[in-house]
């Protein structure tokens, strides 16, 4: 990835690896999210707490169910997910998306058990929607921009917010700010997304 002069090696990872990454000094940055209202502080991740880092949110994000379109099925919202005969695709576990989904089954009083599909994975929420395009999945949960891409039916659910964290040094240096002003840039142009303020 390009910010400013600078060159990213870039990594795709579920939000707890790229967290732990950092934590390890195997990552400069890492980008994480969370659902919103954010949790408490005893609830979310240690990197907050950390004087040695700054967290930045970057942009909002919508997720929800993505479903063929027009919604055969008539998904309306994770508890539908129960029903017999419908196939789910998850995210991998490590995944802030899969901790977000599995709090939602806790929420409504359903068991992982209880969903058909809930242990066929995908690493990306791309992945998720092109399992439903194919028709190999009835329901994914994942991000409204997959199911646009793919002119899929969404079931908005809730929003996220994601953060960058990083080295507090490296807050001001003008390839980390270049990069954050890009992303933001980017969240404008694609659907469900929105920037936060620096």
């Amino acid at each position: 990835a390009d910010g400013g002069d600078a060159r990213w090696n870039v990594r795709f990872v579920g939000s707890e690896q790229a967290l732990a990454a950092l934590s390890a000094g195997g990552a400069e940055l890492a980008g994480f999210h969370l659902p919103e209202p954010l949790p408490r502080a005893s609830e979310r991740a240690a990197v907050f707490d950390d004087a040695r880092c700054f967290v930045e949110a970057v942009m909002r994000r919508e997720q929800g169910l993505i479903v063929a379109r027009g919604n055969p099925r008539r998904v309306k919202d994770v508890a539908d997910l129960a029903r017999p005969g419908l196939r789910f695709v998850n995210r991998q576990r490590g995944a802030g998306t899969r901790a977000w989904f599995d709090r939602l089954l806790r929420e409504r009083g359903l068991k992982p058990s209880e969903i058909a599909g809930y242990e066929r994975e995908e690493f990306t929420h791309f992945a998720v929607a092109a399992s439903v395009a194919a028709g190999l999945a009835d329901a994914g949960f994942g991000l409204r921009a997959a199911a646009v891409q793919l002119d899929l039916g969404f079931v908005p659910i809730g929003t996220e917010r994601y953060f960058f964290a990083g080295a507090r040094r490296l807050r001001t240096q003008p390839a980390v700010r270049s990069l954050l002003q890009q992303l933001r840039a980017r969240a404008t142009r694609m659907p469900g997304y929105a920037r936060c303020r620096a």
